[in-house]
């Protein structure tokens, strides 16, 4: 699993973030990061098909950074980011998440855009009789500690009331909550699989919400 050893070299690529620095590094990288982070995705997608009985896939994200759009143009990413996707559910599936880089330790659940589909059932959904509900629930995570995505749009969009009561809801375009450790060291360790199920196990249920949508 990660060690200090991942943790510092993220840190040195963050200072150092060039294609030759890699080249002479890349021996951490595989030993430090890529190998653990493999191994993280590939156990936590089992342990978390094991609790659903909803099968999952672990996802690493590529270092590589994609800069043509971007003005910071350093060719990679100085963190760690895994989803774990739930499979068979086609319109937005809420996956799991972590993240690790020198200066956090975070896991998330939800999905950062909704697709098409997705988003009209879940417009549809918190302006009906169920809105209520799915308040609640994101404010019952909201109170435990649970760090909830922000609104995307300023506006309640059309064609929905401005003074919805749920007009908060109706302005995102997707939903995530974190949970964020005290620090990063939290993601170091076998221990990080216990930590990140008992933090998978306190975003539940907005895990089981956003499947019902």
């Amino acid at each position: 699993m990660f060690t200090v050893e991942t943790l510092e070299f993220l840190n040195d690529l963050s200072r150092s973030n060039t294609r030759d620095w890699f080249a002479d590094n890349r021996a951490r990288y595989e030993t430090f990061v890529k190998q653990p982070a493999t191994e993280y995705a590939d156990r936590m997608a089992a342990e978390l098909t094991r609790e659903t009985g909803i099968p999952h896939r672990g996802k690493v994200f590529r270092i590589h950074r994609d800069i043509r759009f971007s003005k910071d143009k350093t060719p990679y990413n100085a963190h760690v980011h895994i989803s774990l996707i739930p499979q068979g559910n086609d319109t937005s599936p809420p996956a799991r998440m972590m993240g690790l880089a020198p200066g956090y330790f975070t896991l998330g659940c939800g999905a950062f855009a909704f697709d098409a589909p997705g988003l009209a059932a879940f417009r549809q959904r918190v302006a009906g009789p169920d809105g209520d509900r799915v308040a609640q629930v994101l404010s019952m995570l909201a109170q435990s500690g649970v760090r909830l995505s922000e609104p995307e749009l300023k506006r309640v969009p059309a064609p929905y009331d401005t003074s919805h009561p749920h007009g908060d809801l109706l302005r995102r375009k997707g939903m995530v909550g974190w949970v964020d450790a005290a620090n990063a060291e939290a993601g170091l360790g076998p221990g990080i699989m216990v930590r990140s199920m008992a933090g998978f196990s306190r975003l539940r249920p907005l895990f089981d919400l956003l499947m019902q949508g």
